[in-house]
């Protein structure tokens, strides 16, 4: 790989983007006796043309969509946010709506409102990074629609000059880690002021609550955590969540889930 990007995780089954060649790399998990190894379905790439008038933008989050679809974010504007791809990867349509209702350039929309997608059967979730937003699409007859979206917390910003600007007192941290089961979305967030906020102290940049939501998009519970984490991983079924904490070393962390959250 020239560029790697994990971009999703299904089961044992996980994509691996090639930023740098615009290749996807479906691979998956085996064992076999004591001898584990990865060995590759896949090998899946996405068509651009380049453009006289003007930027072409490529699609680098993927994430599997069924059995038959793939999905990636793509933060244009215009209708343009994502983009549905068929099994081999050939684009189908472009779909979804930005946060921010305002003007604002391609190069905001795709730094000020990135974040994590996730998808569990044909429904599909994107959580920025910045606000606290979170909403939901789903496969209907070919199409994506929207099912809905939310503000998870109260949002503090405005527009100026075409960007996006965050009252430091009042917003809070950024969401560093959204994961879904069967059931629930997890949103691993920092619950604290950007006026507090120091990205060079890993003290103070990684999160200590996760916001669980049904796919209905309720709020179900809120998980205070003893630590900080960088990043999670979720086992409904075990009761488990797994995350990473830097605080004060690096290490893997493991919290019970309440029961009215395992299966």
């Amino acid at each position: 790989f020239l560029q790697p990007l994990l971009t999703f995780a299904d089961g044992n089954v996980f994509g691996i983007n090639d930023v740098n060649i615009s290749s996807l790399f479906v691979l998956q998990i085996k064992k076999d006796r004591d001898t584990v190894f990865v060995e590759e379905l896949q090998r899946l790439k996405a068509p651009y043309k380049t453009s006289k008038k003007g930027f072409v933008p490529k699609d680098i989050r993927f994430v599997k969509l069924g059995e038959q679809n793939f999905v990636s974010s793509l933060n244009m504007g215009n209708g343009c946010f994502f983009t549905l791809f068929d099994s081999s990867l050939q684009p189908i349509s472009r779909f979804g709506d930005a946060p921010v209702k305002d003007d604002l350039s391609p190069y905001v929309m795709r730094s000020r409102l990135s974040g994590k997608t996730a998808s569990n059967q044909e429904s599909f979730f994107y959580a920025t990074t910045d606000l606290p937003y979170l909403a939901s699409y789903s496969l209907h007859d070919g199409d994506m629609v929207k099912d809905w979206e939310i503000f998870y917390k109260t949002p503090y910003y405005g527009i100026s000059d075409g960007d996006i600007k965050y009252i430091k007192e009042k917003s809070t941290g950024p969401m560093k880690d959204m994961k879904v089961d069967d059931k629930y979305i997890y949103i691993l967030y920092l619950d604290q002021l950007l006026s507090e906020y120091d990205y060079a102290n890993t003290e103070k940049s990684c999160a200590n609550k996760i916001f669980v939501f049904s796919h209905e998009g309720e709020k179900v519970a809120c998980l205070n955590l003893n630590c900080r984490l960088s990043n999670m991983a979720i086992d409904s079924k075990k009761g488990k969540i797994y995350g990473i904490a830097e605080i004060p070393d690096v290490s893997l962390v493991e919290f019970t889930m309440p029961d009215e959250l395992t299966e």
